[in-house]
């Protein structure tokens, strides 16, 4: 069914009414986002805007100073598109390059261990994604969202929930992942990899289940985080399922000189816009 919400308006800014919402995800499991209508909107395709490591739904529509998310909402907004900016579970993590992001106070969350602790049922990357699920299962029952135009888009982890979620996810037809995208077997992070999940999906057989909707991706070639070199080879693995398909101009891989952060001069943010717009004509 519909899950229970608490919806609360927090203000306006030049594109439109901000609220936040409480999402109740499973019996006494809140979970938060930020939600933003653009003015005068009475129906409108749905973008979910997911941050990264360390980040907030504050951080990635630029409420909190400059960062490297480079305000990418506002490009959805500009188009008069609905944004969901959910809050995961991924305070206090440590970044690496080289920027610090503003942390809530008084925080008692540890990633880590709540990840640790779930390993012996499930994992963290499937309770988050379950949660993300759930908010789709609200949001698209809002009479101004049009549920058969919703995209989901983000940068580093974000762009790892992007593609999780859209894998597992139909209702989401276009996906943008930037600052992620690799051969997993050579960069891991903890809540990246699960037992055996090698000898079951990579990235590319992930990238696999979302085919042949259309994938953006966003790969800088001086990421500090990691050698994104690997994701070359990850990228034509998944090409190939494209191709096969008969929709190989739906993965624009962009391998682009540049680092953790999407390439907005590249022109994939309004492409992945054009793509929203577009899918309930598909």
């Amino acid at each position: 069914g519909v899950p229970k919400y608490k919806k609360e308006h927090i203000g306006s800014d030049d594109f439109g009414e901000i609220y936040k919402l409480a999402i109740e995800v499973m019996p006494e499991f809140w979970f938060h986002g930020i939600l933003t209508i653009p003015h005068g909107v009475e129906r409108a395709p749905l973008v979910i805007a997911q941050h990264g490591g360390g980040g907030t739904p504050e951080l990635c529509n630029d409420f909190i100073g400059e960062n490297n998310y480079t305000c990418f909402t506002k490009y959805i907004l500009e188009r008069k598109m609905i944004v969901f900016s959910p809050q995961l579970l991924l305070w206090r993590f440590k970044m690496v390059t080289g920027e610090v992001f503003p942390p809530y106070p008084g925080l008692e969350f540890e990633r880590d261990k709540i990840d640790g602790a779930l390993e012996k049922v499930e994992s963290i990357t499937g309770l988050e994604v379950f949660c993300l699920k759930r908010c789709i299962d609200l949001l698209e029952t809002m009479e101004f969202v049009d549920k058969d135009r919703i995209g989901m888009l983000g940068l580093s982890y974000g762009g790892f929930y992007s593609m999780y979620t859209a894998a597992v996810e139909p209702r989401i037809k276009v996906v943008y992942s930037a600052g992620v995208f690799n051969d997993r077997s050579s960069f891991a992070m903890r809540s990246w990899s699960w037992q055996n999940s090698s000898y079951q999906f990579h990235d590319a057989e992930v990238c696999a289940l979302i085919a042949p909707r259309p994938l953006f991706i966003d790969i800088g070639q001086d990421d500090p985080v990691f050698d994104t070199s690997y994701s070359v080879e990850e990228a034509a693995r998944v090409k190939k399922y494209y191709t096969y398909l008969g929709k190989e101009e739906n993965f624009p891989y962009n391998y682009w000189k540049g680092g953790h952060r999407f390439d907005i001069a590249g022109g994939n943010i309004h492409r992945f816009l054009d793509a929203v717009e577009q899918c309930a004509q598909k």
